[in-house]
């Protein structure tokens, strides 16, 4: 329990104002995040320790407008259990210029490792409110 965790903390902390979720494919509810990623949170300005962890449940698909994926695993079980939600399915690394669309899960990585994730996932969360700003402006 790292990165939704991570970057439902980040769109929270950058924009109160947006609803958002985290919510995992496979995740167990109420499970806490990793004490790793909580101290490592630390270091962005976030904090992850009241972070409980919920599985994805039909409730959450259907009041989506969009479902941040992180790897292929994430997209092959949301669309095993939720077909009907391909069309809100991306990837948030996709926001990124640069690297892969896929955002490794760094459980089990060294520091350095989960903070390069968290790197990428701040700047994906950057580029995903510049989108809305300049989407929400052109209306």
């Amino acid at each position: 329990i790292m990165r939704s965790a991570f970057a439902e903390a980040c769109l929270r902390q950058a924009a109160p104002h947006l609803s958002c979720a985290s919510a995992g494919v496979a995740a167990f509810d109420d499970n806490r995040a990793e004490p790793n990623a909580r101290r490592l949170a630390q270091r962005f300005g976030l904090s992850l320790e009241s972070h409980r962890a919920q599985r994805l449940r039909a409730h959450h698909v259907e009041a989506a407008t969009h479902i941040y994926l992180m790897d292929s695993l994430n997209k092959e079980l949301l669309l095993r259990d939720f077909p009907h939600a391909a069309a809100k399915a991306h990837y948030l690394g996709a926001l990124l210029p640069d690297g892969p669309r896929e955002i490794e899960d760094p459980y089990l990585q060294s520091d350095r490792g989960l903070e390069l994730c968290f790197t990428r996932i701040q700047k994906a969360v950057a580029e995903l409110l510049r989108q809305l700003r300049h989407s929400t402006a052109s209306r």
